[in-house]
């Protein structure tokens, strides 16, 4: 049973990553796997979210869009067959999210009542459309949410919280998490959405780089996972990018 639970990037820039082999040979154990260890700097404070802090309009803006890219993710996941991780994803957007809001100082009675629907019928595309409306709608309502430089910063977290979530997909270097995968690609398509018609060189250069992104990870794992490394290198360029047109 997959176990995948999202977490959120408060930064903008991290290091190259770098996951150990480990496989088991001859017959013998494989020694544990080293996880992949992933960290900000640059560009703002980071971490997972903590539901005890002061919760910012960049950290509420990424919840919006989390909860828009795991609706998205468990369509797709539904649409390949992967019911598993479609269920994970709409219970994660449904459940999670508005919760995580909450237990902020932000709860959202609007966005409850339209996610209620899509928990119950996850496969109803009007739920769906109703869901989805409500992220939107809690999204408009943040000062600034749709500027230019604005939705850089949220393309830039999006793509930090893929890196996340490719991470969680791998167990020594092998794809054990299909939901997290789901989810990866999911973040880097919303970020490409986010960054349409923002007529800014660093917004054209991270669709660019996420368009790698997305060629990597295709809608369906390959039989050879890329590496963390190569997933990164990906990531800190389109970081790099953001982080130079939001000082």
């Amino acid at each position: 049973m997959t176990t995948y639970r999202p977490r959120l990037w408060l930064g903008l820039g991290l290091s190259v990553l770098a996951a150990g082999p480990a496989l088991a040979q001859d017959g013998k154990a494989a020694p544990a796997c080293e996880k992949p260890m992933l960290q900000t700097g640059g560009a703002g404070e980071a971490g997972e979210s903590g539901e005890g802090t002061v919760a910012t309009e960049e950290d509420l803006a990424l919840e919006f869009d989390l909860m828009a890219a795991q609706i998205a993710g468990a369509a797709a996941a539904r649409a390949a067959g992967d019911t598993e991780s479609a269920e994970i994803l709409t219970g994660a957007a449904t459940d999670e999210g508005p919760a995580h809001l909450a237990r902020r100082g932000h709860r959202n009675a609007a966005l409850e009542a339209a996610m209620a629907p899509l928990a119950a019928a996850p496969t109803d595309a009007a739920a769906r459309a109703g869901a989805e409306a409500a992220i939107a709608s809690g999204l408009a309502a943040m000062p600034g949410a749709g500027t230019p430089l604005q939705r850089l910063g949220r393309a830039a977290r999006m793509t930090a919280a893929a890196l996340d979530a490719y991470g969680a997909a791998l167990e020594c270097g092998r794809l054990a998490d299909r939901a997290a995968y789901v989810e990866a690609r999911a973040l880097a398509e919303r970020g490409v959405s986010v960054l349409q018609g923002v007529d800014l060189p660093a917004a054209t250069a991270m669709t660019t780089d996420l368009g790698r992104l997305l060629v990597l990870l295709p809608a369906v794992p390959p039989a050879e996972m890329p590496s963390i490394g190569a997933v990164s290198a990906i990531v800190s360029d389109a970081l790099l990018e953001a982080s130079d047109a939001l000082r």
